[in-house]
């Protein structure tokens, strides 16, 4: 009856403004998080063109594994599907494995997606065996932008690509031994980097490894906000039609075209984000908007408090944005949105169904069948293939 009652919510909540507003803000809050998106640090050591992280202070006292663990055992979280472990970049903890453990002890159903640079190898690779001893199923993310000097480039770190050939390659032979990892390369696409979609796309195709496109975003958590990097928008456009169609690329080229955006957004109810220093946030562009601090009240208490309904508000007048996670996790909740996606794309849902087999349908997979965060296949409709986002 509950799960009747979230999908009937859900519906509500992502139904015209004038509807939702018939409902009022209170009657969504006994929604709870399926999808968390969890800042292991702050820190991160690349210099990338596309994101000024690497220039922030980093936190002193991020969260330990024991907070994130006892935070995560919240009856608010009892629900999670997905949990994106990310960063800046996760492999500047030295207790990247305890953390892994801490999430997967604290929400052993929830599907794990590791999100990194690599640019520790041996570090990242140690947590991720870890993780495998223990029977996580885990997804690893990592980042290509491009091959060799290009990517080291994007990144802003000499022989960065050197490393992440080189754990990906480990991580190929880890897949081999475990059928509950998987293995993603991400790339950010934007006018610095379109060029180099195909070689990439080839490289992850070489590896068996899906690969995962996504927009270059412009977000307050990226410290990028002014930085338009979409604007040589006609080979932009024409590279994304080259890829299987999600809702993300389809919502890009509007933007591209210079329309308008607007969805209504499911965070702080169906997904939020946690920061390194305890504060829950609707998501990356209102990366100050705090709901409540874990450290100092639970996370049921902060989920209902004022604090929260005036994050909800704020993000209410928001008309999205491009980022992965956002419009993925969004997209999951609104299932009119979906049944209208795949009725466009009657190809998809028969591949859904597992009416598609082939070489072509395996390739299509790889070319980006997922955007923001991963679970395992879903039965039906339900797109639960949320990737990471790009780091």
């Amino acid at each position: 009856m509950k799960r009747l009652v979230d999908t009937l919510k859900k519906i509500a909540l992502t139904s015209s403004r004038p509807i939702k507003r018939l409902f009022g803000e209170r009657f969504f809050e006994d929604l709870r998080p399926e999808f968390l998106w969890l800042e292991t640090t702050d820190a991160c050591g690349n210099q990338c063109t596309f994101c000024d992280i690497w220039e922030n202070k980093a936190t002193r006292h991020p969260l330990t594994p024991a907070e994130i663990e006892t935070a995560l055992r919240d009856p608010l979280f009892q629900g999670l599907r997905v949990v994106v472990v990310s960063g800046g970049e996760p492999t500047l903890r030295k207790d990247l494995a305890e953390i892994l453990s801490a999430v997967h002890r604290a929400a052993p159903k929830a599907y794990v997606v590791l999100s990194s640079s690599a640019m520790l190898p041996e570090r990242l690779l140690s947590a991720v065996r870890s993780a495998l001893g223990e029977g996580m199923d885990l997804e690893v993310g990592i980042s290509v932008d491009g091959l060799g000097a290009r990517h080291d480039q994007a990144r802003g770190v000499a022989g960065l690509f050197e490393k992440v050939d080189r754990t990906l390659g480990e991580l190929a032979e880890l897949k081999r031994l475990h059928a509950r990892l998987r293995v993603k390369i991400g790339f950010v696409l934007s006018d610095a980097t379109v060029d180099q979609m195909n070689a990439v796309s080839d490289y992850a195709a070489g590896l068996d490894f899906d690969f995962n496109v996504q927009w270059y975003n412009q977000a307050a958590y990226y410290g990028n906000v002014g930085r338009d990097l979409l604007s040589d928008t006609a080979r932009l456009e024409r590279a994304t039609r080259s890829l299987r169609p999600t809702p993300l690329r389809t919502w890009g080229r509007r933007v591209l075209r210079g329309k308008p955006l607007d969805y209504n957004c499911s965070t702080l109810h169906n997904s939020c984000l946690l920061k390194c220093n305890g504060d829950v946030v609707p998501c990356f562009n209102y990366w100050a908007e705090t709901a409540g601090n874990v450290r100092e009240e639970t996370p049921s208490s902060l989920w209902k408090s004022e604090r929260a309904r005036q994050a909800r508000r704020v993000v209410r007048a928001c008309h999205g944005c491009l980022n992965s996670c956002g419009v993925q996790w969004s997209f999951e909740a609104n299932y009119l949105a979906r049944a209208g996606f795949y009725l466009r794309h009657p190809g998809l849902l028969l591949e859904k169904l597992g009416w598609s087999r082939g070489r072509g349908a395996a390739r299509a997979r790889r070319l980006g069948a997922h955007e923001a965060g991963a679970a395992p296949e879903p039965q039906l409709i339900p797109l639960e293939r949320l990737r990471t986002h790009h780091r």
